[in-house]
């Protein structure tokens, strides 16, 4: 059995297939730190996690080859938002995922830029171009500082953008952190553009509008559609935002509906005219003064309907690989057994025991050679545990005993001891009893 070397603990996740959702799908997984009930996005880590979920991993389908992802937010002790880029095809087949946990020295390797089609969080503006107003780095803004500000500088025109030269599909999942800090700021987040000037036609925006509502949809969170010239109101949630508070975008754009939500709630599902692929932009509006703020924004792979989390396994430990062989290959009659405080000869059922290692011999080692109990051995520890080293087996017992299950070496060399007595109970020979070393 495969395992991800230095974490403790894991748990399998089905992910189910969906049409046209191909390679590197990004999908959401929520981690909490607690007790719980395993169910979709949710999973629990029984509090084996550090508390600041840095020991966080997650694997391909073979259990041990790093899946890229990125952890949006987090609460310490409570819970933590990550987005796991799955590299097998979900146009196939169900996908099974693991995420690895338990590794106290572990810090996050959280990575938007390999996560995702776009993974800006600002580190600098290198993938911008202001075309009109003033846009810079605020460091010590949002919770990937620096963040990206726009003000407008009060010359001619309503809108100042910043263009990107990033080039996003049609369909997509828009991610973003946006805020202003002046009242009556409009932040707009432009996508689908048909062009790359500061405000042309045919083109769609979300926006934060910092104005008191009205009976014009003025104040909220709000889409629009420019079309050929004329701007129509596509979706609208009236309120009135907090200056200064950041809030969470969520936008799913497929075809000719775009769906916004706003701090994980739809607040609003709109139909548009455009559907091709186009210039992304951020915006502020619309007099001298106002501003914008911008903390991340991250497109990943939509699709509709979207792959969905199937069924969580249970959680395994590391050391389960090693009661297994015990269990299973050596004859105890439960895994409970195995516990270093009482193992002894007698825990072992030596009638079945016998009968165990000779169908290990014969079926699972492949040895017909009755004589042949040492080489049955090392086969054991090879095949059934994972262990790189065949040629002297202490090295397989340390590996299994102290790296694996973390023993101290006085518990190992009393393990040690007692293996020396089964393999002269059961080889019957001191010659060919498995030579280990205490």
């Amino acid at each position: 059995m495969a395992w991800l070397t230095g974490f403790s603990y894991r748990k399998s996740h089905i992910i189910n297939a969906a049409n046209n959702a191909g390679t590197n799908y990004q999908v959401k997984i929520v981690a909490h730190y607690g007790t719980g009930t395993d169910n979709g996005s949710d999973v629990y880590l029984n509090s084996h996690a550090r508390n600041d979920f840095g020991d966080v991993r997650f694997t391909a389908s073979d259990q041990t080859t790093l899946l890229d992802y990125w952890m949006e937010s987090k609460t310490d002790n409570d819970n933590a938002v990550f987005w796991v880029e799955v590299s097998d095809n979900l146009s196939a087949a169900n996908v099974t995922i693991y995420i690895y946990y338990g590794n106290a020295t572990a810090t996050t390797t959280s990575n938007a830029v390999n996560t995702f089609i776009v993974g800006e969080l600002f580190p600098d503006a290198t993938h911008w171009t202001p075309l009109a107003g003033t846009w810079s780095l605020v460091a010590g803004e949002g919770n990937f500082p620096p963040a990206y500000k726009g003000v407008h500088d009060g010359t001619a025109g309503a809108r100042k953008s910043s263009l990107s030269n990033y080039s996003p599909p049609a369909d997509f999942r828009l991610l973003s952190r946006v805020k202003s800090s002046v009242d009556n700021s409009l932040a707009n987040i432009v996508f689908r553009a048909y062009d790359n000037t500061n405000d042309g036609n045919d083109r769609i925006w979300v926006r934060l509008d910092q104005r008191a509502t009205s009976t014009s949809h003025y104040g909220g969170f709000h889409c629009f559609e420019d079309v050929a010239g004329t701007e129509y109101n596509r979706g609208y949630y009236d309120f009135d935002p907090v200056l200064n508070q950041w809030y969470h975008w969520e936008i799913l754009v497929v075809g000719s509906t775009v769906k916004g939500y706003l701090d994980d709630t739809l607040r609003w599902t709109a139909t548009v005219s455009r559907t091709a692929a186009g210039y992304l932009l951020v915006q502020v509006e619309y007099q001298s003064g106002h501003d914008a703020f911008f903390d991340y924004i991250c497109i990943a792979k939509f699709v509709d309907p979207e792959p969905a989390h199937g069924s969580w396994g249970s959680e395994e430990t590391s050391g389960q690989q090693v009661s297994k062989t015990v269990v299973e290959y050596v004859g105890l009659s439960s895994e409970g057994d195995f516990t270093i405080d009482n193992f002894e000869i007698a825990d072992f059922n030596c009638f079945e025991t016998y009968k165990t290692l000779g169908k290990i011999r014969k079926e699972y080692a492949g040895l017909l050679d009755i004589r042949s109990r040492v080489a049955s051995l090392h086969r054991i520890f090879y095949e059934y545990v994972g262990l790189i080293e065949t040629r002297m087996i202490q090295k397989s017992l340390h590996k299994i005993f102290v790296e694996y299950l973390g023993l101290k070496d006085d518990t190992y060399k009393r393990i040690i001891a007692l293996l020396k007595r089964i393999s002269w109970r059961y080889f019957q020979h001191p010659k060919q009893h498995v030579e280990v070393e205490n």
